[in-house]
């Protein structure tokens, strides 16, 4: 009954954070869309680039653009959709507000998925639950990120794929974790550095789980992410 209460609790203080996130996101995204409602420094080649994926114009590309076409792609997979259900033009829904609203979409779930990593790795860490979940949310918050989660950039989606396929890696899901860590790559090719540290890591986990060594308790992947 106890670790029950503890685990509602703790799912409790994760949806509590990650309302704190989104409420946080929500009032800078609308002050950024008063203040700059065009699009804004690479924004200038991004936005008229999904716009045109919008239209189904495929064969037309941007020479300016220097990663692949994964963030457009992904907006397609939520426009599509909605513009079926709503039996609305896609381009309806190809503005610059909602293409950056859906990277903060993708923040938010890199906040949960953080937490969640986090509490993986790290079950036999003294640290306490708030304290990871401080830690989340100090990740999900780091500028770099924090800042390009408010425009329509590649940055977080590829981060959120990253995360996603490290995670299915953890849990031995290899195929699907290839295919995500594929999907990062679409949206920026610098990902294939993560890419190439994961796949290393299976390997060595792959060899250590055939030749059968002794294991220490901390599973090899999370010790090489310390590392």
């Amino acid at each position: 009954m106890r670790m029950v209460m503890d685990r509602t609790a703790a799912v409790a203080c994760v949806f509590t954070a990650a309302s704190v996130l989104v409420l946080c996101c929500v009032v800078i995204s609308k002050e950024l869309n008063r203040v700059q409602p065009e699009p804004y420094m690479d924004e200038i080649f991004h936005v008229p680039q999904a716009q045109n994926y919008c239209a189904h114009q495929f064969s037309h590309w941007n020479p300016m653009i220097t990663t692949p076409p994964g963030l457009y792609l992904s907006t397609l997979l939520w426009v599509e959709p909605v513009s079926l259900v709503t039996s609305s033009l896609p381009s309806s829904y190809c503005t610059v507000e909602l293409f950056r609203a859906q990277n903060v979409v993708m923040l938010v779930l890199t906040f949960v998925l953080l937490h969640w990593l986090l509490q993986r790795t790290r079950k036999k860490s003294p640290v306490s639950h708030s304290a990871r979940l401080l830690a989340s949310f100090n990740m999900a918050t780091f500028p770099l990120l924090f800042f390009f989660s408010f425009l329509y950039y590649t940055d977080v989606g590829a981060v959120l794929c990253l995360l996603l396929g490290y995670a299915l890696a953890l849990g031995r899901h290899y195929t699907s974790s290839a295919i995500v860590l594929a999907v990062s790559i679409m949206f920026r090719q610098t990902s294939v550095v993560w890419v190439v540290f994961v796949a290393g890591a299976v390997g060595l986990d792959i060899i250590e789980k055939k030749f059968n060594h002794q294991r220490t308790g901390t599973p090899l992947i999370p010790v090489l992410a310390i590392m």
